[in-house]
């Protein structure tokens, strides 16, 4: 016999979540949070802009909405069930990579502030292209390579970076 007070998932009572309900449930939560500082959101200057004509891409299992001047993916509309997963475009953002230098540590490259140099539609997803990375203090030679892609019921995220430079690539961990 199980010592319950040596056990803290005791209590806890195991169920089971169907996709459906799950999707319903996380949409739901992701359309309805809020950006913490709107005001500073929209002060700060980004390729996107209102007047900006987003690019729809369809998978068999979403419409993908990518921002044309930088590739960031700024709305995902699930097909079945239909449900908005990422409609927000303030909160578009790709990625985010540093390349330390010795004297400024925080040297970071964001997806916003790029300009995608061809984004490439198949039948499963895409592919936005970055042939160098810029950011306030200098332009270098790294080539992005970033898919979202269908894998399955599921939509797939993968990066690939090419540093040309003799700077290292920072990669942190948010676990």
């Amino acid at each position: 016999m199980e010592d319950s007070s040596l056990n803290p998932l005791s209590d806890f009572k195991l169920s089971a979540l169907s996709r459906r309900k799950f999707l319903m449930a996380g949409g739901s939560l992701l359309t309805t949070t809020a950006v913490a500082d709107v005001g500073a959101a929209l002060s700060r200057e980004t390729a996107t802009t209102p007047d900006t004509q987003f690019k729809s891409f369809e998978t068999n299992i979403c419409t993908l909405k990518l921002n044309p001047i930088n590739g960031d993916l700024i709305a995902v509309r699930w097909k079945d069930p239909e449900v908005d997963i990422i409609r927000e475009p303030l909160l578009g953002e790709n990625f985010r990579i540093r390349l330390p230098r010795a004297q400024y540590e925080a040297n970071y490259f964001f997806s916003r502030d790029q300009n995608v140099a061809r984004i490439e539609e198949s039948p499963r997803g895409v592919t936005c292209t970055y042939d160098s990375l810029r950011n306030d203090r200098e332009t270098l030679p790294v080539r992005v390579i970033y898919r979202i892609r269908q894998a399955g019921e599921e939509l797939e995220f993968s990066i690939e970076v090419d540093n040309r430079t003799n700077l290292p690539l920072a990669v942190s961990c948010l676990s």
